[in-house]
């Protein structure tokens, strides 16, 4: 089959799916993006969102990283999960490089819920991000063995929005809290 037809034929099924369908204001770009993966024999990436599952009776105690429930059961991917894998079988059917990354939301506890932080000691804070971390670490690798044993095809890379922020603060020098706490005190300016 020629580039262009599968670009089509991509495009048409990825439209079938779109919930928005007519509504979708992104239908350009959607197509330029496919084109382009496909022109360039590149890989079609899709990226899925979720949260870690939470015991929300530790938002304000004395341990809040176990505000982080490692179990699996219950996490709010589990409703799509099996729609997600049909739509990555039907993706890999027309363009077989299409991969899927299971991004899980989890710096929540700092930037949305845990301003207690400020309560501590820059010291105390760097103890309980350990602490969060190896909990997210956790979560994340029992996803994705929950992930490999109910859907195996599916093959998702599944990424911790925490280990991402921290491997792009590495990478580019630039801290997320400095700059969520710089948005934060300019607030009225937007």
């Amino acid at each position: 089959m020629d580039k262009q037809s599968v670009i089509e034929q991509v495009y048409k099924k990825i439209v079938a799916f779109d919930a928005k369908n007519e509504g979708n204001e992104y239908k350009e770009k959607l197509f330029s993006v496919i084109q382009r993966a496909v022109e360039q024999e590149g890989a079609l990436n899709f990226v899925s969102f979720t949260c870690s599952t939470i015991n929300s009776e530790y938002l304000f105690s004395d341990s809040p990283w176990l505000y982080v429930n490692t179990e699996t059961k219950g996490n709010n991917l589990e409703p799509d999960v099996e729609r997600l894998a049909l739509i990555v079988k039907e993706m890999r059917a027309l363009y077989p490089n299409t991969t899927l990354t299971i991004l899980i939301g989890n710096a929540d506890p700092y930037y949305i819920y845990l301003q207690q932080f400020k309560n501590f000691s820059a010291a105390e804070r760097t103890i309980l991000w350990n602490k969060f971390a190896e909990q997210w670490d956790t979560y994340r690798n029992k996803l994705e063995a929950w992930l490999v044993a109910a859907y195996p095809d599916i093959k998702a890379k599944v990424v911790s929005w925490y280990a991402f922020e921290k491997s792009t603060e590495q990478k580019t020098g630039k801290s997320f809290e400095d700059e969520f706490n710089q948005t934060l005190n300019n607030l009225d300016d937007y």
